[in-house]
């Protein structure tokens, strides 16, 4: 610090402090918001002025000083910060998908600084959507900092507005109003975490961001419809999912070979699996071409190594698609999805301790999407803690208390701790006129063996196709056999999920009460004898990564 006899003076800028300190200007902004550097506030309706006075900082920097190093908090800790969903304003609510667009866009590139922890926009989204007053669980996510705008739109022009909060006493750090005549969404949203990253007590090498791992698409109704399939492919309805297609196929046909369109045609082709709209083998060309096109071209972006990974993950292939998830995040290390695959696939290994640190960070950047919510409980089970698995799956129900396989989650949880009435509370919410026969059939299934009842479980013919494609199904259709006491055909759904990539044997072997009574069925000593061999050769696996 630099040492002055003169009589103690005000600073009126950022500038004007750093250079008392003899640092940068981030490095005052990050000890004001971590560590109580005295800054004051003059407001004004487009921004805060800042002002200082010598006196204080010298007592600050003195008693920073007499600190102990614990005490304090450390550099290398991430800012925490989340974007509100900015407030639409204006009548053409078909275009309404333009603050979401933006807000989500704005998040991604956030997110790809190490020293940010950025809470997932669909977290965010599911806030906003599910309260008007959410100050409460604001303060629970325990932010540094909050994003939160409106956009007009009048016309062709577009007015954005946009302020950088700080949680620790509301100030405003940073705020603007952009009016955009024709907008270029992309470009507006670069300037604003171009400013937004200036804004943030960040170290210069912190500031950098990563090259843009969304490629800027030349054509704006390219970006437009983009923006639109993924809200459509959101339903996982067949409608939604069709129109994504469309979509995407048309940005496809104004960009042609464009990478970030490529990837995106790629997950609604695997979302077509996946749903079981379309159980042939056509989803799976469709994606092997893409990826191919991907590798050639973009072979370590992250979009490529994401499609990759669920590609593989959806084969069965769950070692491969541990490692390029492993890659991606190293470009993306905070992506919400890619954490909860990893994390999945990790569990179906049999490798909890190795799911854990992804299952942890997801409380924290994705708290309230059902899924993340959920994870907890599916580390349990996997550890053999049965008990301790329902209030996560309660929690996930309650966040999504209209989703069918919600519902089965937690009848399969309760079913797995002999909690029959509770069971047969769930099995009541079922929606049986919108929900898929195949989900109820088998929560129904386990609820009945529960009670003592009559267990009547079998598919149909358009069922058993399906259930062959889906691990995830085809490990629950056992579990439904299993409750019917159909030995030869839980065991043959129970091979299929091993085929499919579910390999966790000491859960199947030491924890699970339904495919214990099988244990000395010589299909089923066979099955765990490869499903032993597979977790082995996992864990050798994992241990090289």
């Amino acid at each position: 610090m630099k040492t002055k006899h003169q009589q103690a003076k005000t600073f009126h800028s950022w500038k004007a402090i750093a250079n008392y300190f003899g640092c940068s200007e981030r490095t005052v902004r990050r000890w004001e918001s971590a560590e109580g550097l005295p800054v004051h506030r003059h407001q004004h309706q487009s921004a805060a002025r800042i002002f200082a006075y010598q006196q204080e900082l010298d007592t600050w920097f003195a008693s920073r000083a007499d600190k102990p190093k614990s005490s304090q908090r450390s550099a290398s800790q991430p800012i925490r910060l989340a974007l509100i969903p900015f407030t639409f304003l204006a009548e053409a609510q078909d275009k309404a998908y333009l603050a979401d667009a933006l807000g989500e866009d704005i998040v991604a590139d956030l997110t790809s600084l190490p020293a940010l922890m950025v809470i997932s926009f669909s977290s965010m989204r599911q806030l906003a959507m599910k309260q008007a007053d959410f100050s409460d669980q604001i303060k629970a996510l325990a932010l540094d900092y909050l994003i939160e705008g409106s956009l007009r739109l009048e016309g062709e022009s577009a007015r954005l507005n946009i302020r950088l909060v700080s949680t620790r006493d509301q100030s405003v750090v940073w705020t603007t109003r952009y009016n955009e005549s024709q907008p270029n969404w992309q470009d507006l949203q670069q300037r604003i975490v171009s400013q937004l990253v200036t804004s943030l007590p960040l170290s210069n090498m912190e500031a950098v961001l990563a090259p843009c791992q969304r490629t800027i698409l030349a054509s704006q109704t390219a970006w437009e419809y983009l923006h639109q399939a993924r809200i459509a492919s959101l339903t996982w309805q067949p409608q939604g999912i069709a129109k994504a297609l469309e979509l995407l196929n048309a940005a496809n046909h104004m960009v042609p070979d464009n990478a970030l369109i490529q990837a995106s045609l790629g997950r609604a082709y695997l979302q077509l699996r996946e749903s079981g709209i379309d159980c042939s083998k056509a989803p799976m060309e469709k994606v092997k071409g893409i990826l191919n096109f991907l590798n050639q071209h973009h072979s370590d972006a992250f979009y490529t190594l994401s499609l990759q990974a669920w590609f593989c993950y959806l084969q069965g292939d769950i070692n491969t698609a541990i490692a390029a998830l492993k890659r991606a995040l190293e470009y993306q290390p905070n992506d919400a999805d890619s954490l909860a695959l990893l994390a999945n696939c990790y569990l179906l290994s049999g490798l909890p301790a190795l799911a854990l640190p992804s299952i942890q960070t997801l409380q924290i950047i994705d708290p309230l999407t059902p899924l993340s919510r959920c994870m907890p409980g599916y580390y349990q089970l996997m550890s053999g803690n049965l008990p301790q698995a329902i209030g996560p799956y309660q929690e996930m129900l309650s966040l999504d208390p209209n989703n069918p396989l919600a519902h089965l989650f937690m009848v399969w949880v309760l079913a797995l701790n002999d909690e029959s009435a509770r069971a047969e509370s769930v099995c009541a919410g079922f929606n049986t006129v919108s929900a898929d026969p195949l989900i109820v059939q088998i929560a129904y299934a386990l609820r009945d063996n529960l009670l003592g009842q009559p267990v009547n479980f079998s598919l149909n013919a358009a069922q058993e196709k399906e259930v062959k494609v889906n691990g995830m199904l085809a490990r629950f259709t056992a579990y439904g056999y299993a409750a019917s006491g159909d030995k030869s055909r839980a065991v043959h759904w129970l091979h299929r999920a091993f085929k499919l990539g579910f390999r966790a044997y000491p859960f199947v072997s030491q924890y699970d009460p339904f495919f214990r009574p099988f244990k000395d069925y010589p299909p089923m000593q066979k099955l765990l004898t490869n499903m032993a061999a597979e977790w082995h050769s996992a864990t050798e696996f994992n241990s090289q990564l």
